[in-house]
């Protein structure tokens, strides 16, 4: 099975995995899971504007971050230990790295204008 299947696969799985007490209610306006990755044994998420982490086997999601500001576009290291993603903070959109398990993020880049992250090289 080659990474793009097992993606699909992986997405599909998550999104029909309970989210665990974050369920929006029902007249909640549209709120989604976006900006997934994958690796080491998990799946990362963004959803209400912080990281969720989920094992690529399905369960529960958790989540990792609940600072200030919005987490989004998280993409995880080669080893699947840790995690850069974009936030915005400090008023500016900036990268910041994390353990993949959770804990408290880095700050990676410091330029006026706004930063994403895009990928590890």
């Amino acid at each position: 099975m080659n990474r793009l299947s097992t993606i699909i696969i992986l997405l599909i799985i998550l999104i029909t995995t309970s989210v665990s007490a974050a369920e929006p209610p029902t007249n909640a306006p549209g709120y989604v899971m976006r900006y997934a990755d994958i690796g080491g044994g998990n799946i990362v998420f963004t959803y209400e504007g912080d990281l969720w982490l989920v094992a690529d086997t399905g369960g529960d999601a958790r989540r990792i971050t609940s600072h200030d500001g919005n987490e989004l576009v998280a993409k995880f290291s080669q080893d699947g230990k840790q995690l850069a993603f974009t936030a915005n903070y400090d008023g500016g959109r900036d990268v910041y790295l994390m353990d993949s398990q959770g804990g408290v993020p880095r700050r990676l880049t410091f330029h006026p204008s706004g930063d994403s992250m895009v990928d590890w090289c």
